[in-house]
């Protein structure tokens, strides 16, 4: 199950702390960056979500540090400092088989600049 995320309306701040090769295991061991199907490295991006205060909600209090799944021949946080704001393109929430929350998105960048373009592969 995949749901989107309305990043503008769920959060009051997404700050970038981080990006990695999305790691890769066989049989419980590393074995290298993960790939999509089509051999599009994947990246894992480290943010830190600040809630937004809703009147009359219970909201959590603290920031919380989820990691973002995109699939980019580049890393997507190359240029980004830790502590800058950031929106996800396409950010969406999902589950496994096995129930484990995972993010994802098809692009990053700093907030408030446009979309990059897509490379052909």
């Amino acid at each position: 199950m995949r749901l989107t995320v309305d990043q503008a309306n769920s959060f009051a701040a997404v700050i970038f702390m981080g990006s990695t090769p999305k790691t890769k295991f066989q049989d419980r061991k590393p074995v290298g960056q993960d790939a999509t199907a089509e051999g599009t490295p994947k990246w894992q991006v480290q943010v830190s979500l600040a809630p937004k205060q809703i009147p009359g909600a219970a909201v959590q209090e603290k920031p919380e540090l989820i990691n973002v799944n995109v699939a980019s021949p580049d890393d997507p946080g190359e240029g980004l400092a830790p502590g800058l704001p950031v929106q996800f393109d396409n950010l969406a929430i999902g589950t496994t088989r096995d129930k484990t929350i995972y993010y994802m998105a098809s692009g990053l960048r700093q907030q408030n600049a446009a979309p990059t373009a897509k490379k052909d592969a």
